[in-house]
Parts: structure tokens; C-alpha cells; sequence
């Protein structure tokens, strides 16, 4: 069992997944990408998912499945190493600040379990087979990739100098979003679908900056004590409050989205009536005060919200696929219709 540089308490290794199964020396570097932890996951992931469904509903000419199944995978693979190289370099930044906040004091480099170098050059070889992933897309995705590399570099200095981290955060999850809309040949940044388009990364922003701030409260007396900015730390007594403005635009966002690009009800009643009802629920039933609470809270309503989203947009492209007269000619014509008692 080693001991953390801090007062807090002793490491114990990860007993999940496939921790029990890692050699001793390769546990520090499966910490560092987080994976004993895999709730975060989802926070990458589904904005990529929303990328993709958003670009069928702007596709002149429908993805395949296969491509979309093909895409899916990629991108999964491509989170998870974006995940593991980011939370590699944010712990590399954030070294001293970890040794003095409890939870992540037990954190690979705060503990001494490996050095800075290490986790650096971690960072880079994980970043590398991610944009081997990125390959096989066309190679109008590598501009989004730069972006988002940029804005992930960027993440772990914007807690220092400005109390809005989480907006740094969440536009790197709308820049992948858009760079998943590409890599299934669509053009998000073309002039006919800009609005659409942005409004679809500032979705993306105000969804982390709700349940990331929410997450924070778990350290916000000790991000106070060592310095560390965000919004937990600058709205602590007023988050609800703060959380619940940001709904409102953000489903003026959705709406918009549907609008411009020409949507059914069906995504209308799944995408803005589910993510209200989740963005509720998360906001007024989250506890604040109560760490776990928050952690479950943060993870599955980010979910909630995230899911919502996507059947809105699943919803209507099988609505389109199968037109409501072309339905009622196959329901009057089923043979068991007729079927005489």
C-alpha cells in the first residue's frame, strides 16, 4: 500500500475492472487514463455520438449504417485515448494543486507512483495512436483534431486564471462534436449549416458547464484553499440558481437546432421535453453538499440529458425513413387485418 506526499489518506490500488489483472508497474499509467474510473467516459463520448446524429439530420445524402457502426467504434476508441492523454497532461499540470485536495491526492504523479516525464510522454503516445485512429477519416477532421488538442492544452491553465473552465471544457466536447459530423462526409462548416453548427457546440458548452460545475462542488473547499478557480468556487452559494439560467438558453439552443435544420416533433418531444425533464431532475435533486451525490449525479444526469438528445434525433430519422402514409399502407394491408373470426 503506498503512502500519498499528503495528510490525506493511504493509496489503495483500483480493485475494478481490469485492474486485478495489471502488472504492478502498469497500474499508475491505467490511473492516469482513468480507467477506475469509468463514469468520465461518457462526458467524451456522447458528444461525439451527438456529433454523428446531428449529421444526419444535415446529410444531403443519408450516412450508411455500416459507416455510422464503423465511425462509432473509431470514435469510442479515439475517446478513450483522448481521455487517458488529457487526464495524463491535466495531472501533469496540476501536480502541486493535486497533493493538497483529498481526492486527488492519491492521483499517479501527486503519490509519486510515476514522474512528470513519464506521464508526459504517456500523454503524447496515447494522443499519437489516437490520431492513427483519426486516419482513417478524411483528412478534413485532422483541422477539428488541432482544435481540440489546443483547447485540451489549454484546460488545466484556465483554472487558474479564469473562473470558467468548464466553457474551455465543454467547447473542446463541441469542437469533437463537429469533428464527428466530418468524419462521416459531411460539411458542418459550410455557410448553409454555420448556425446549426454552432449552435451545436454551444449546446455542448452549456452541458458541461451544468454538470461539470455540479462535479466541482465534490472540491470546492479545497480548490478554495490552494487557489483553483471554476464555478463551483465562484457561484458555491448560488449554483442551482447559476445552473438553472443556463437551461433556459440551452433549450433555446435545441430548438433552434431543430428548426434550422428542419425536424419533426419527434425530436422536439424527446430532445427538448427529455433534456428539460433531466436538466430538472439533476438540478433539483442533486445535493451539493454531499460529494457521492454529486459524483452520481454529474455522471448520470450528464447521461440523462445526453441520451434525450439522441433519441430526439434517432426518433426523427426513423420517422423519415419510414413515412407515416407508407405506415398506414402497411398496416391496412397486414394480412392479419383481414384475417376473418
Amino acid at each position: 500500500m503506498e503512502k500519498t506526499a499528503s495528510k490525506f489518506a493511504a493509496y489503495q490500488r483500483p480493485t475494478s475492472g481490469i485492474f486485478p489483472f495489471l502488472p504492478e508497474a502498469w497500474v499508475p499509467y491505467a490511473e492516469l487514463m482513468r480507467l477506475d474510473r469509468l463514469g468520465g467516459f461518457i462526458t467524451f463520448y456522447l458528444p461525439c455520438i451527438f456529433g454523428l446524429a446531428y449529421a444526419t439530420a444535415i446529410a444531403a445524402v443519408q450516412p450508411s449504417l455500416l459507416l455510422l457502426v464503423d465511425r462509432s467504434i473509431t470514435i469510442f476508441l479515439c475517446c478513450v485515448l483522448a481521455r487517458g492523454s488529457s487526464c495524463a497532461w491535466n495531472d501533469s499540470v496540476d501536480r502541486d494543486f493535486d497533493k493538497k485536495v483529498e481526492r486527488c491526492s492519491v492521483r499517479p504523479i501527486a503519490r509519486g507512483a510515476v514522474t512528470r516525464s513519464q506521464a508526459n510522454t504517456w500523454a503524447i503516445v496515447q494522443l499519437a495512436m489516437m490520431v492513427l485512429l483519426v486516419t482513417r477519416m478524411p483528412m478534413a477532421v485532422m483541422k477539428y483534431l488541432g482544435a481540440i488538442v489546443v483547447l485540451g492544452m489549454a484546460y488545466p491553465f484556465a483554472k487558474r486564471y479564469t473562473y470558467y473552465p468548464q466553457a474551455v471544457l465543454g467547447t473542446t466536447f463541441g469542437v469533437g462534436s463537429l469533428l464527428c459530423a466530418r468524419s462521416v462526409h459531411v460539411f458542418p462548416m459550410e455557410k448553409e449549416f454555420l448556425a446549426p453548427s454552432m449552435c451545436v457546440v454551444l449546446v455542448n458548452t452549456l452541458w458541461s458547464m451544468i454538470y461539470d460545475t455540479i462535479y466541482a462542488h465534490q472540491d470546492v473547499a479545497d480548490d478554495i484553499h490552494v487557489g483553483v478557480k471554476g464555478m463551483a468556487v465562484k457561484y458555491q452559494n448560488c449554483t442551482k440558481l447559476v445552473c438553472s439560467i443556463m437551461c433556459a438558453p440551452m433549450i433555446g439552443l435545441l430548438t433552434a437546432i431543430g428548426a434550422l435544420t428542419e425536424l419533426g416533433p419527434l425530436y422536439y418531444a424527446c430532445a427538448l421535453g427529455g433534456g428539460a425533464a433531466s436538466l430538472a431532475a439533476t438540478i433539483s435533486c442533486v445535493n451539493l453538499k454531499d460529494d457521492k451525490n454529486c459524483a452520481w449525479w454529474f455522471s448520470h444526469g450528464y447521461t440523462m440529458f445526453g441520451m434525450s438528445v439522441l433519441a430526439g434525433f434517432l426518433a426523427d430519422s426513423l420517422s423519415n425513413t419510414v413515412p407515416a402514409s407508407e405506415f398506414m399502407d402497411m398496416y391496412h394491408n397486414s394480412s392479419w387485418i383481414h384475417t376473418e373470426l
